[in-house]
């Protein structure tokens, strides 16, 4: 040996070993025939039966510190078997002093492995002998705790060397399994992350950051059987430095990438998996308290294996119960939810166990919730199952104390997707035979209320409103009867379950005529607006095709919908809202602004073919809406924002009068385009206020193309409600004349009707039997202006008292109705309206043209109005810019 020892002292050097010369053919080597050619690296798959003798029987045993001379000896004459013969020697005498291994001889591997690493690589029995320093050894005794240097040296020297490899040997899997099950000497090591790592691809586990864990149980101090410490050890006498520089030269990081190693045999390695815990289970199998800490955290690693977690989300619960398996459990669960992504029915049975975990301690109960936030975001379908599992266990007779944080934790993890599956998964409950209407009415307000009112109801809304039907509603009558009232009803519901304590407070307030904070009850009024809005949308597009109710379901439905009802008919199902609280919440969900959708849907209601409601009670319905909306007086929200002018031909049409479809008349007679009478001086009414609250689109349409609106408006400005209307007679025109026309048009308006009524009724009709004199008028609105029924001219008076019509008509400053008055009417006339309107304005004059406030001035010193209004009027004037200069 001393020949040999000072023939490697003459050619061995440090550069040697990087020398890379051809390997001799048939020496041995990976896959490649030799003395242990049945040992050769086995394609991928193949079951790996090697002994730890067979290696140990090969090992040569040399110094430590010569063993790099003989290995670069043995490399330079390529002699692959005794290179393989040297490591195995050298790892046998590792394995032996492993409690407190040689610090050089752990050095000279290390060097080794990193200038060479194909010579650890290409032979499974040095895979071996480093695979055997990662198992435990069991000629020790059992209360002895293993020296971690030595394991974390051999999984430092194997991930050199098959870092560059795609498929990894399965004794890796067998030694990974071993220690997590045991002592856990390497597996949670930092040094051994990489090459744990790339072992645990093979399970498709996706493992939680250690910040996801949850080291400070309060229920758990004392820390999960850790790995043993790191033990100063010495070899050959020398002190604790050189097992420093050894933990050091572990420690070293390597840059490895984390990929796939197994998949070639990923069936084998779940077999394998499987295997491991069907036994560990069938060993353990009497109480909670004998599974062992270390093989739940061992589960936590293999949780990307479906059959793993199945089986686990059974067992789990009670393992979060246990005192002493709490943190294990918890980390556990962690990873459990975590690799719930493939929504398989596997899956959703795995969440529908974990759902109904029944957690009673409030520390556990807050880390199951960080858990299942987790579940909630590996695949989307999980938020819906999640919904689902809940929803169906607080219906249930078995009902979970913790259904109501997990549902706030699903809404706030996403809210919007979780209140469109809400909704989903309440018209699937509709569908059911059993009748749930009443149940899913008091579980909507327990979810509101465990939610704090933090819920997108209008979200909620649009999916009860959904166009997507199941064939079993379209067979059934019965189910979709019962399923479109239970949605209507619902929809109502949210309207006063939004009403929040907030909301509440301040509209009681509001009431009283302190507006202090009105923020929450203008947020409340728009959300219902936009329910209201998505609504008549639904009640439009949908529902015909969807349900088919019948006409009178689907009139009861819209006044349901738009709060036209009784507040007695809104608490019939189960007594809500309370007695107390009826008139509050009816009144707060009625009086919110009308928005142009809503109308425009209820309008094009009654042009649709089947004609649901029919365009005399729908033109009622319309002008209640318009009037109740316009009577809020709210300075900071427009109440009825019109900007369509489509909505004036829209309105019109429900007033026009249609002859019966059977009707015969004689060649080249044309019906005249007719009106009845009500539902016309309606429309103008509707109109009026529409002009009213949006002058900016319909102001100059009106002053200039319809006569009749132009009329109506001068009225509510000037208060005078007579006809002719003074202010609007042309110079040297008299009143006397403009009634002859009115005279004029009345009677050619009974002679087309009796022509018309005479065709229809095929007989001669007079004026004293007809039936449409009294009932209809032409329908010219851009021809001349008109005189109202005495009863309209009454409504006009009474709304520009109401609804302030004439104040908010003298508002609008472009155009300027009230200065074009003034101007055409000239200060020579006497104007007692306008000294009326001033004084009504006194508190507000910055809202009157300057021209207006200047000719009541005048007027003023002519005895037309009193002093203090004169000097109220002058001090205002003099504080306008430029009116010194003037």
């Amino acid at each position: 040996s001393g020949n040999i020892s000072d023939r490697g002292r003459e050619v061995a050097g440090p550069s040697s070993l990087h020398n890379k010369k051809p390997m001799k053919p048939g020496g041995y080597i990976m896959g490649l025939p030799g003395r242990s050619g049945a040992l050769a690296k086995s394609a991928p798959g193949d079951i790996i039966s090697i002994t730890s003798e067979e290696w140990e029987n090969v090992a040569e045993e040399v110094d430590g510190s010569e063993l790099s001379l003989f290995v670069d000896v043995a490399e330079t004459e390529e002699d692959y078997e005794r290179t393989e013969a040297l490591l195995c020697g050298a790892i046998k005498m590792l394995k032996a002093s492993r409690a407190k291994p040689d610090v050089p001889h752990c050095f000279h591997l290390m060097v080794l492995a990193k200038l060479k690493p194909s010579m650890f690589s290409r032979s499974m029995l040095v895979t071996d002998a480093l695979c055997s320093l990662l198992r435990r050894d069991h000629s020790m005794a059992f209360k002895t705790k293993s020296n971690p240097s030595v394991a974390v040296m051999a999984a430092s020297i194997l991930l050199i060397a098959y870092q560059e490899d795609r498929c990894w040997p399965e004794q890796f899997i067998r030694a990974f399994i071993d220690d997590s099950l045991g002592e856990r000497v390497w597996v949670d090591m930092a040094e051994c992350k990489g090459f744990v790592d790339n072992i645990i691809t093979a399970f498709k586990t996706r493992l939680p950051p250690k910040s996801f864990l949850f080291p400070d149980m309060a229920m758990s101090s004392r820390p999960d059987c850790p790995s043993p410490p790191i033990s100063t050890c010495s070899g050959g006498g020398e002190s604790g430095d050189g097992d420093s520089e050894m933990s050091l030269e572990c420690k070293e990081s390597l840059d490895v990438a984390v990929c796939h190693r197994y998949s070639t045999i990923a069936h084998r390695v779940e077999e394998l998996v499987m295997e491991t815990v069907h036994n560990q289970f069938s060993l353990r199998h009497q109480n909670v308290d004998s599974v062992a800490r270390n093989f739940i955290r061992f589960l936590s690693s293999v949780t990307g294996l479906m059959e793993v977690r199945k089986i686990v989300s059974t067992k789990l619960e009670s393992w979060l119960q246990s005192p002493k398996l709490q943190r294990p459990a918890t980390e556990l669960l962690m990873s459990l939810c975590m690799n719930c992504n493939t929504h398989s029915a596997t899956d959703v049975e795995t969440i529908g166990h974990i759902i109904r975990f029944r957690i009673k301690h409030k520390p556990l109960l807050n880390q199951y919730m960080a858990c299942l936030k987790e579940l909630l975001g590996a695949h989307p379908d999980n938020i819906k199952t999640a919904i689902k599992n809940t929803i169906y266990n607080e219906l249930s007779n078995a009902r979970n104390p913790s259904n109501m944080p997990i549902l706030a934790v699903i809404f706030q993890f996403a809210p919007e997707h979780s209140a469109i599956t809400l909704a989903e998964e309440f018209l699937e409950l509709f569908c059911n035979k059993e009748d749930f209407h009443r149940a899913l009415r008091i579980l909507f307000r327990e979810i509101v209320r465990g939610l704090r009112h933090d819920m997108l109801f209008q979200k909620f809304c649009q999916g009860l409103m959904s166009s997507e039907t199941k064939d079993t509603v379209r067979d059934s009558p019965e189910i979709c009867e019962r399923m479109y009232f239970g949605v209507t009803d619902i929809i109502v519901m949210v309207m006063f379950v939004a009403i929040s304590p907030t909301v509440r407070e301040s509209a009681t307030l509001m009431f009283r005529g302190e507006h202090r904070d009105l923020e929450p009850v203008r947020r409340y009024q728009d959300l219902v607006a936009s329910i209201q809005q998505d609504a008549m949308y639904w009640m439009h597009k949908t529902v015909p095709k969807m349900y088919g109710p019948s006409k009178d379901d689907y009139v009861r439905a819209l006044h349901k919908l738009l709060m036209m009802d009784p507040p007695d008919t809104y608490a019939v199902k189960d007594n809500y809202p309370a007695e107390n609280d009826r008139p509050l919440f009816v009144k707060l969900a009625s009086e919110v602004p009308l928005k142009q959708e809503t109308l425009m849907r209820l309008l094009m209601i009654a042009v649709t073919k089947d004609q649901w409601v029919k365009p005399q009670d729908l033109i009622e319905l319309v002008d209640k809406l318009i009037k109740r909306a316009t009577s809020l007086h709210m300075e900071d929200v427009e109440v009825l924002h019109i900007d369509d002018t489509k909505i004036i031909d829209l309105i019109f049409n429900l007033s026009l009068y249609i002859p019966p479809e059977n009707a015969h008349f004689p060649p080249g007679y044309r019906p005249p385009k007719m009106a009845i009478t009500t539902s016309y001086w309606k429309a103008w009414t509707m109109l009026l206020l529409v002009t009213a609250h949006n002058p900016g689109v319909f102001g100059q349409l009106a002053w200039e193309s319809y006569p009749t609106l132009r009329m109506m408006m001068e009225m509510c400005i000037t208060n005078s409600f007579i006809f002719p209307l003074p202010t609007l007679l042309g110079l040297g025109e008299k009143a006397e004349d403009v009634i002859n026309q009115e005279h004029l048009l009345v009677a050619k308006d009974k002679d087309v009707i009796l022509e018309l009524e005479e065709y229809l009724a095929g007989k001669s009709i007079t004026e004293q039997n007809s039936l449409l004199v009294s009932q209809t008028m032409s329908m010219d609105y851009h021809g001349a202006a008109r005189k109202p029924p005495p009863a309209i001219m009454e409504q006009l008076k009474s709304l520009n008292s109401t609804h302030r019509i004439g104040h908010l008509l003298c508002r609008s400053r472009n155009p300027d109705f009230l200065l074009d008055i003034i101007t055409r009417q000239g200060t020579s006339q006497s104007m007692p309206w306008l000294a009326e309107l001033v004084q009504s304005h006194e508190n507000a004059f910055s809202m009157l043209p300057v021209q207006c406030l200047c000719v009541c001035l005048n007027l003023g010193h002519e005895g037309e109005a009193e002093l203090t209004d004169q000097t109220w009027l002058l001090k205002h004037l003099k504080d306008l810019p430029g009116f010194q200069q003037v």
